[in-house]
């Protein structure tokens, strides 16, 4: 029993240090595309001559990291068994996944065949199209994945604390059993660090519902019948014409009175990882007065 409290401490930290938010690594990633590509593009040629081999040499580290990016964020979305509500949304991001690296490949390649015959302009003019195809067809689908991953990865992070409240109900019962004194102050941590941890779910699940608001039903609306399509715009367009003579135009005081924006994904997983925090400072919490009970 006294081992299974022990045990918590190492677990926080661990927990600590694989943080949902351990993902930041794409998000360097993207800042660093961002920041080499805008340097191509705008840093003006000092003529000198070890300029050039300088410059083809960061575009291909952009389209390698490009390429090692799109690469990891596929694999995680493909290794991620999710239910099927998800599934249109996910064949459409792998997609959109599979056609950047399609595209990073040619680029690549393009500039492997013809590094004798390009020059400064043609490396700056090969920047901005690398940037404006990445920036259109590829960067919104990081933020969809990466709020995906996020829930996700704060589920597991749910699951696991679940299992060792669990873990620990079992041996307070052990302790209840063998007449330990004052079990009962054990039992109300528990009950706080598991109101903490039902605390993280609800959130999560705010999360999660906010996330298929904002990707998944878009899809699915945009996969519905024609007809019915034709049918929605239509009956819009009536409508639009009743509003425009029936509808005045909101007042300054009225738009002053609009409610705060909600909370993005990442602000809600970010508020369910600091309750599962929590639950876990309240296991310690359970572990101190262990050891001052049996002493």
């Amino acid at each position: 029993m006294v081992k299974t409290f022990f045990v918590l401490i190492a677990v926080l930290i661990f927990f600590g240090s694989r943080s949902v938010f351990a993902q930041s690594a794409v998000q360097k990633a993207v800042e660093n595309v961002k920041e080499s590509l805008d340097n191509l593009v705008s840093v003006k040629d000092g003529g000198k001559s070890d300029e050039l081999p300088l410059k083809i040499e960061t575009l291909r580290n952009v389209i390698d990291l490009s390429l090692a990016e799109a690469k990891d964020l596929k694999a995680k979305l493909l290794a991620i068994n999710d239910s099927e509500k998800n599934l249109d949304w996910q064949k459409k991001v792998i997609n959109s996944l599979n056609g950047a690296l399609d595209y990073y490949v040619i680029e690549k390649q393009s500039l492997d065949d013809n590094e004798d015959k390009i020059t400064s302009q043609d490396i700056k003019s090969l920047a901005s199209t690398f940037k404006t195809e990445r920036e259109k067809n590829y960067l919104p689908q990081i933020n969809e994945v990466r709020d995906f991953l996020l829930i996700k990865q704060e589920q597991n992070s749910i699951q696991t604390a679940e299992k060792r409240a669990q873990r620990i109900s079992n041996d307070l019962r052990r302790l209840t059993s063998a007449k330990i004194s004052g079990v009962s102050g054990l039992y109300k941590l528990l009950d706080k660090a598991n109101l903490s941890i039902k605390s993280a779910r609800e959130i999560n699940n705010k999360a999660s519902e906010s996330f298929y608001n904002l990707y998944v039903s878009p899809i699915i609306q945009a996969n519905s019948s024609s007809t019915t399509t034709s049918t929605v715009v239509i009956t819009s367009v009536e409508n639009l014409g009743e509003n425009i003579n029936t509808t005045s135009s909101p007042s300054s005081t009225a738009l002053a009175a609009l409610p705060p924006s909600p909370p993005s994904i990442k602000d809600l997983v970010k508020d369910s990882l600091v309750k599962i925090k929590d639950a876990y400072q309240t296991f310690i919490e359970m572990s101190s007065l262990v050891r001052k009970l049996l002493q």
